[in-house]
């Protein structure tokens, strides 16, 4: 997601994603991260209303898709969320890009990540709607840890219990994702994705679906500072449900 392209030529770069479990996961360290390190929007999903996330028209003041143009929105706990900003939020993570007020079209070219408790896709799908979901390109899995990783993982917050945590791996991921949003890949190996993509249409449900493999195809090959090519088609491919 951080890697994705901003959106160009009519085709959305942008990428959202849904990520569900129950709590105490893990979730909710993520915002922290997305707002601390890449100045993300962030809301929680009980609270909001259509007017905090597109426009208020009583204090005229931007809301939080707007304010997200061009970064990142994060909701929190979004199964909680009513139909009507549940409806806008997902309108402007889809192709449009925009929030529609009254005879105004504002930018809001936001990527969504969407942070909740359901127990499952299918779960979302029931609460929301098969379309609905589907404006997610990624959906994430957050599940309880294993005795060993939780014994792992207590032991690395006891040794660091109230001192700095180390960050060389930060700073490091954080370089390579600069030098990787610098790169812009080329498709290179195009009739050979063609064919394959024509082999396997049964697996793509519609054109929203194709179009989002092979914007995360293109995403792969700029992670590994290459041209676009069959193998990353297929790995892009073989991510779909």
């Amino acid at each position: 997601m951080l890697a994705s392209p901003e959106d160009t030529h009519g085709n959305k770069g942008r990428v959202n994603i849904l990520a569900y479990g129950p709590p105490g996961t893990g979730k909710t360290v993520i915002k922290n991260y997305l707002v601390d390190k890449f100045d993300s929007e962030s809301i929680d999903g009980p609270r909001v209303s259509k007017a905090d996330i597109t426009y208020n028209k009583n204090s005229d003041e931007f809301g939080q898709l707007p304010k997200a143009h061009k970064s990142i929105l994060v909701v929190e706990e979004a199964d909680e969320m009513n139909e009507e900003p549940l409806g806008a939020a997902l309108t402007s993570l889809g192709e449009s890009g925009e929030v529609e007020i009254r005879d105004k079209s504002i930018p809001a070219e936001a990527q969504g990540v969407f942070l909740s408790n359901f127990q499952s896709v299918q779960q979302a799908r029931q609460q929301w709607s098969r379309e609905a979901v589907n404006r997610f390109d990624f959906t994430i899995e957050f599940d309880e840890l294993s005795d060993e990783k939780k014994d792992e993982t207590l032991d690395w917050h006891y040794k660091y219990f109230r001192k700095p945590k180390p960050n060389d791996d930060e700073d490091m991921f954080l370089n390579y994702l600069k030098a990787c949003l610098t790169f812009e890949p080329e498709i290179e190996e195009l009739k050979d994705i063609q064919e394959y993509k024509t082999d396997n249409i049964d697996d793509i449900n519609n054109i929203r679906e194709g179009l989002s493999v092979m914007n995360i195809a293109w995403i792969i090959a700029r992670l590994n500072l290459s041209d676009v090519k069959l193998k990353h088609y297929k790995q892009a491919h073989g991510m779909l449900e």
